[in-house]
């Protein structure tokens, strides 16, 4: 069974917060959140304005221990 795995990082050079949930290796939602907007993508719906769901493998990206959120608190902002 493949485990879900939530994550934000925020990416101060460009003022956006990704928050991705991944299902195993694949993404399968992301939202990036701007000061202005924000943008969702979904394994449903991969393109979104000029944003496209994350690509690559969950293990290949270095995650810092504070990236990792949870169900709830990904859910919370997926939701508003």
């Amino acid at each position: 069974m493949k485990k879900d795995i939530y994550v934000r990082r925020k990416w101060e050079e460009e003022d956006i917060i990704i928050y991705l949930h991944f299902i195993g290796e694949n993404a399968v939602r992301q939202m990036e959140v701007f000061p202005d907007k924000i943008i969702k993508t979904s394994k449903n719906n991969p393109i979104s304005e000029d944003s496209y769901l994350y690509d690559q493998n969950f293990s290949d990206i270095k995650w810092d221990e504070s990236d990792f959120i949870s169900e709830d608190e990904f859910n919370e902002k997926w939701n508003t």
